[in-house]
């Protein structure tokens, strides 16, 4: 391996200093093989570059549209510097750690065993892993091959657009430098998974991946921390503790995440209830008893109709909030048809009111009838 210093004026080529250390004397350190060869590389991206951009400065005026309130033009510039800034970096990490630029094996990059697992995957698991990555369509993707992999990839995929999303939502409705940070970070974490896998059939598997939960496992902490919040109030004035947290976690996240197939066929075709607007002629069916299994996921689609008119008339047909609206759709689209049991993002919120609702009601009634028989009395006549 190199010296240190050689690996490190190596490294500086990456820092977009390329192009001037081929210039150095070949009686200096800048002129060793390693160096220059590195120079050549770090040369060669930054010139790749700059001719992507130039081309991309030519289509720039015939770019003054937009997705979702997102400009196409911010889009492919920041994917040009990404994509860039991402290939220095890896080409760096590779000259600080002694691999030559003649070699293109991305196998040479180290990482720690506890983050790797070796499995026999093949190009169509590694292509579908990948895709599980991609925000959003992970969502149809871990759904239609799930895997532990995939579900790794839809959850991370769907922490990575709420991140971004919410920045550019709420800090100053266009790209910011915490977007690009993030962005250009998990650019480079696909990258790395995607070497990994097609390169040496091994998974990226980091610690961080559990310490994500999964949207059933959240929703599952926040009801149960709801309701040990009343439980602290209930035995304050007396009440008696009825389980632990983690016992009552485990039976609500148990009573959210159980699939239930449908057993009566819907009045109409299901693909209805996907439709805003058009899904309100299921609501009557919600107090038929013969469709109770489909009331779930009706409720959470009348509440996307309801939410998707409330976003746009106060913020305009243009507004980027719509975007989290792409999460409980996919989920509900890509589930429903198997689970009547679905509870997606933002929308299962209606299924949780309803039920508070179906429990005051038989509460009330509880009431009502308990009432009438202490009132009720009986007495004999003696004659």
């Amino acid at each position: 391996m190199p010296d240190i210093s050689i690996r490190i004026n190596a490294l500086i080529a990456y820092l977009f200093l390329g192009p001037i250390m081929l210039l150095a004397k070949s009686s200096t350190p800048l002129a060793d093989p390693y160096v220059r060869g590195h120079a050549r590389r770090a040369s060669l991206i930054i010139t790749i570059g700059a001719i992507i951009f130039s081309l991309y400065r030519l289509v720039h005026p015939y770019l003054g549209f937009g997705i979702f309130g997102i400009s196409i033009d911010i889009i492919i510039v920041t994917s040009i510097v990404s994509i860039t800034l991402l290939a220095l970096i890896a080409w760096a990490y590779q000259a600080y750690h002694g691999i030559s630029a003649n070699e293109t094996s991305w196998r040479s990059i180290a990482l720690p065993a506890s983050t790797l697992t070796e499995w026999a995957y093949s190009d169509e698991d590694g292509i579908r892993i990948i895709a599980s990555f991609i925000p959003w369509i992970g969502i149809i993707i871990a759904s239609k091959y799930p895997r532990r992999e995939t579900l790794i990839g839809r959850k991370v995929g769907s922490l990575f657009a709420l991140l971004v999303l919410t920045s550019i939502v709420f800090l100053s409705g266009s790209t910011t430098t915490l977007t690009l940070i993030v962005t250009l970070a998990y650019i480079g974490l696909i990258v790395a998974t995607a070497v990994q896998l097609f390169g040496a059939s091994r998974f990226l598997d980091f610690s961080f991946y559990r310490l994500i939960p999964t949207y059933a496992e959240l929703e599952s902490h926040i009801q149960t921390s709801l309701m040990s919040i009343y439980d602290f109030c209930r035995i304050a004035f007396g009440g008696v503790k009825w389980v632990d947290y983690q016992t009552r976690y485990t039976q609500i996240l148990s009573n959210n995440t159980v699939i239930k197939s449908s057993t009566v066929p819907y009045f109409a075709p299901i693909w209805i209830v996907w439709l805003p607007v058009a899904n309100i002629i299921t609501l009557p069916s919600l107090w038929q008893s013969q469709y109770r299994e489909y009331t779930p996921f009706i409720l959470q689609w009348l509440a996307l109709t309801l939410i998707t008119i409330l976003i746009v008339w106060t913020r305009g047909l243009a507004s980027q909030m719509g975007l989290y609206l792409l999460f409980p759709i996919l989920t509900l689209i890509v589930e429903s048809r198997t689970n009547t049991n679905t509870r997606a993002p933002i929308t299962s919120i209606a299924v949780d009111l309803y039920s508070l609702f179906t429990l005051w009601k038989q509460k009330i009634t509880e009431i009502k009838t308990n009432g009438e028989e202490k009132v009720g009395y009986s007495y004999e006549v003696n004659e």
